[in-house]
């Protein structure tokens, strides 16, 4: 009986042989993702020990040296369009700034505008000469003083700025007197100028109403002499 027991037992080893020698890797030993694994089967005399996997190191350097280039892409992206807007800002921004301000300040005295389009476009006002002279004179009233005076102080922010100072009549004058319009034209000029305005950065000028293209509103007095437009220029 006991050599019926030794001889099972010896089958029963012997069944098991073949399942260990079976174990193959399960991955192959150049894998298409760059890395290198070598599974080995556990032993047959200690079938507890772990699969063993080997690594490349110069693989596994330049993967991650692959995620860190990647991982510095958009931040790279971001910087340049950064960049990009900081160019634009020094001539866009104030601009806007200061035409919002000429807005606000000339509407508070009553004065129709006419606001810019685009970041560098210009502001347009659009004053009557009774609102802007004495009487028939050319002397500037006191609180159209003051505007303007702010307005320079404005300007002074875009130092390439200009300032065009457009009077309107027709040709030939009959309804007004050209040459007080031509004074009062030069006299802003030199008003402007004497705030602070380079002078080579004003222009004055008359021109007949045929070229107007400001607010209906004024449609009337263009051909008579009693309109007076500033146009306010990034540069």
């Amino acid at each position: 009986m006991h050599q019926t027991i030794s001889a099972r037992t010896t089958r029963s080893v012997t069944a098991r042989e073949p399942a260990i020698q079976r174990v193959r890797p399960s991955t192959p030993q150049n894998s298409s993702e760059g890395f290198t694994f070598a599974a080995h089967p556990p032993s047959a005399s200690n079938p507890s020990q772990p699969m063993k996997t080997l690594w490349n190191p110069a693989l596994i350097a330049g993967a991650l040296a692959s995620l860190l280039f990647t991982a510095c892409l958009p931040t790279a992206a971001a910087e340049a369009i950064d960049a990009a807007q900081a160019l634009e800002a020094p001539a866009g921004s104030p601009w806007r700034h200061i035409t919002a301000s000429i807005d606000s300040r000339a509407r508070d005295q009553g004065i129709t505008t006419v606001s810019p389009t685009t970041s560098q476009a210009s502001i347009r006002l659009f004053v009557e000469t009774s609102t802007i002279f004495r009487g028939d004179s050319r002397e500037i009233s006191p609180a159209f003083a003051d505007l303007l005076s702010a307005l320079v102080t404005l300007m002074q922010g875009q130092p390439d700025a200009r300032i065009s100072v457009l009077g309107y009549g027709d040709s030939p004058a009959v309804r007004y007197n050209p040459v007080l319009l031509g004074l009062r034209v030069r006299r802003l000029r030199t008003f402007l100028a004497n705030q602070g305005m380079p002078f080579k950065q004003i222009k004055a000028s008359v021109k007949s109403h045929e070229h107007y293209d400001g607010p209906v509103e004024f449609a009337q007095g263009v051909a008579t002499g009693r309109l007076i437009e500033l146009r306010f220029h990034p540069r």
